[in-house]
Protein backbone atom coordinates (compact mmCIF):
# COMPACT_ATOMS: atom_id res chain seq x y z
CA UNK A 1 0.00 0.00 0.00
CA UNK A 2 2.91 2.13 0.79
CA UNK A 3 4.10 1.45 -2.31
CA UNK A 4 1.58 2.73 -4.23
CA UNK A 5 1.45 5.71 -2.47
CA UNK A 6 5.09 6.32 -3.49
CA UNK A 7 4.43 5.63 -7.39
CA UNK A 8 0.99 7.83 -6.95
CA UNK A 9 2.87 10.95 -5.60
CA UNK A 10 5.86 10.67 -8.17
CA UNK A 11 4.09 10.20 -10.96
CA UNK A 12 2.05 13.32 -9.66
CA UNK A 13 5.11 15.37 -9.20
CA UNK A 14 6.35 14.30 -13.13
CA UNK A 15 3.40 15.56 -14.27
CA UNK A 16 3.16 19.44 -12.64
CA UNK A 17 6.89 19.67 -13.01
CA UNK A 18 6.22 18.79 -17.11
CA UNK A 19 3.45 20.76 -17.11
CA UNK A 20 4.93 24.35 -15.47
CA UNK A 21 7.14 26.15 -18.69
CA UNK A 22 9.82 28.26 -17.36
CA UNK A 23 9.34 31.36 -19.89
CA UNK A 24 12.48 32.37 -22.13
CA UNK A 25 13.29 35.86 -21.83
CA UNK A 26 14.71 35.80 -25.49
CA UNK A 27 11.53 34.44 -26.85
CA UNK A 28 9.52 36.80 -29.11
CA UNK A 29 5.65 36.70 -29.57
CA UNK A 30 4.21 38.58 -32.19
CA UNK A 31 0.81 39.11 -33.59
CA UNK A 32 0.05 38.07 -36.80
CA UNK A 33 -1.94 40.83 -39.08
CA UNK A 34 -3.77 40.78 -42.32
CA UNK A 35 -4.69 43.14 -44.74
CA UNK A 36 -7.60 43.51 -46.88
CA UNK A 37 -8.34 46.57 -49.34
CA UNK A 38 -11.42 46.69 -51.08
CA UNK A 39 -13.16 49.50 -53.78
CA UNK A 40 -16.21 50.54 -54.94
CA UNK A 41 -16.92 53.00 -57.40
CA UNK A 42 -19.22 55.30 -56.61
CA UNK A 43 -21.95 55.87 -59.80
CA UNK A 44 -22.84 58.91 -60.71
CA UNK A 45 -26.01 58.81 -62.35
CA UNK A 46 -26.70 62.34 -63.67
CA UNK A 47 -23.44 61.84 -65.41
CA UNK A 48 -22.49 65.92 -64.06
CA UNK A 49 -19.65 65.51 -62.15
CA UNK A 50 -16.34 66.48 -63.10
CA UNK A 51 -14.22 63.46 -61.63
CA UNK A 52 -14.68 59.86 -60.23
CA UNK A 53 -15.62 58.75 -56.68
CA UNK A 54 -14.58 55.47 -55.17
CA UNK A 55 -15.17 53.98 -51.41
CA UNK A 56 -12.23 52.10 -49.97
CA UNK A 57 -13.07 49.73 -47.19
CA UNK A 58 -9.99 48.12 -45.68
CA UNK A 59 -10.23 45.33 -43.26
CA UNK A 60 -7.51 44.62 -40.56
CA UNK A 61 -7.49 41.51 -38.51
CA UNK A 62 -5.49 38.66 -37.28
CA UNK A 63 -4.87 34.93 -38.36
CA UNK A 64 -8.31 33.47 -36.92
CA UNK A 65 -10.41 36.75 -38.56
CA UNK A 66 -10.53 38.86 -35.01
CA UNK A 67 -10.85 42.40 -35.79
CA UNK A 68 -7.98 44.95 -34.65
CA UNK A 69 -10.24 48.04 -33.35
CA UNK A 70 -9.00 51.76 -33.07
CA UNK A 71 -5.82 50.91 -34.99
CA UNK A 72 -4.17 53.39 -37.69
CA UNK A 73 -4.43 53.07 -41.66
CA UNK A 74 -2.08 54.99 -44.04
CA UNK A 75 -3.45 55.13 -47.48
CA UNK A 76 -1.73 56.20 -50.59
CA UNK A 77 -3.74 56.56 -54.25
CA UNK A 78 -1.85 57.64 -57.62
CA UNK A 79 -4.45 60.18 -58.30
CA UNK A 80 -7.75 61.71 -55.70
CA UNK A 81 -8.28 62.82 -52.46
CA UNK A 82 -9.06 61.03 -49.22
CA UNK A 83 -11.97 62.29 -47.64
CA UNK A 84 -13.88 60.81 -44.18
CA UNK A 85 -17.40 62.19 -45.57
CA UNK A 86 -18.17 63.54 -49.11
CA UNK A 87 -18.89 66.92 -49.47
CA UNK A 88 -22.95 67.06 -49.94
CA UNK A 89 -22.81 64.39 -47.03
CA UNK A 90 -21.41 66.94 -44.20
CA UNK A 91 -24.12 69.97 -43.24
CA UNK A 92 -22.64 73.30 -43.89
CA UNK A 93 -20.58 74.28 -40.81
CA UNK A 94 -20.10 70.71 -39.24
CA UNK A 95 -16.68 70.29 -38.17
CA UNK A 96 -15.35 66.70 -37.76
CA UNK A 97 -11.44 65.36 -36.77
CA UNK A 98 -9.82 64.70 -40.21
CA UNK A 99 -8.48 61.39 -39.09
CA UNK A 100 -11.37 59.42 -37.75
CA UNK A 101 -11.95 57.15 -40.59
CA UNK A 102 -8.45 56.29 -41.17
CA UNK A 103 -8.96 54.42 -37.66
CA UNK A 104 -10.43 51.04 -37.79
CA UNK A 105 -13.80 50.72 -35.93
CA UNK A 106 -15.46 47.86 -34.11
CA UNK A 107 -15.47 45.62 -36.79
CA UNK A 108 -11.68 46.04 -37.93
CA UNK A 109 -12.46 48.27 -41.33
CA UNK A 110 -11.93 51.48 -42.03
CA UNK A 111 -14.02 53.57 -44.77
CA UNK A 112 -12.91 56.20 -46.39
CA UNK A 113 -14.11 57.83 -49.62
CA UNK A 114 -11.38 58.79 -52.76
CA UNK A 115 -12.90 61.76 -54.97
CA UNK A 116 -11.20 63.76 -57.38
CA UNK A 117 -10.26 60.24 -59.04
CA UNK A 118 -9.55 61.11 -63.40
CA UNK A 119 -12.10 59.63 -65.63
CA UNK A 120 -10.26 56.86 -68.04
CA UNK A 121 -7.00 56.14 -66.05
CA UNK A 122 -5.80 53.61 -63.86
CA UNK A 123 -5.74 54.49 -60.15
CA UNK A 124 -3.12 52.29 -57.89
CA UNK A 125 -4.85 52.28 -54.18
CA UNK A 126 -1.56 51.00 -51.14
CA UNK A 127 -2.99 50.72 -47.72
CA UNK A 128 -0.27 50.37 -44.76
CA UNK A 129 -0.03 49.12 -41.34
CA UNK A 130 2.50 48.97 -39.33
CA UNK A 131 2.29 45.89 -37.46
CA UNK A 132 4.90 45.64 -34.35
CA UNK A 133 7.45 46.61 -36.44
CA UNK A 134 6.58 44.93 -39.37
CA UNK A 135 5.31 47.11 -42.62
CA UNK A 136 1.91 45.14 -44.00
CA UNK A 137 0.07 46.37 -46.83
CA UNK A 138 -2.44 45.81 -49.55
CA UNK A 139 -3.12 47.62 -52.36
CA UNK A 140 -6.35 47.60 -55.60
CA UNK A 141 -6.63 49.88 -58.51
CA UNK A 142 -9.72 50.95 -60.51
CA UNK A 143 -10.25 52.86 -63.11
CA UNK A 144 -13.60 55.39 -63.71
CA UNK A 145 -14.43 55.28 -67.52
CA UNK A 146 -16.76 57.67 -69.01
CA UNK A 147 -17.14 58.20 -72.60
CA UNK A 148 -19.52 59.88 -75.17
CA UNK A 149 -21.27 57.66 -77.73
CA UNK A 150 -22.74 59.31 -80.79
CA UNK A 151 -25.39 57.28 -82.72
CA UNK A 152 -24.95 57.16 -86.18
CA UNK A 153 -28.20 57.86 -87.77
CA UNK A 154 -29.46 55.24 -89.98
CA UNK A 155 -31.27 55.45 -93.15
CA UNK A 156 -33.46 53.03 -95.03
CA UNK A 157 -33.51 52.43 -98.06
CA UNK A 158 -36.75 52.78 -99.72
CA UNK A 159 -38.15 49.57 -101.25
Amino acid sequence: MKLQHWVSTILLFTAIVRGYEIPDENEVISRTCRLAVKVEIIRDSVLERPAGRALVTVHLFDGDDNPYRGERIELIATSGTFLCRLPEDTAEGETEAADECFSTGDDGKAKIYLVNIPFNQRVHIKANYDCDGRLITGTASLSVSRSVVRKKKSVRPKP
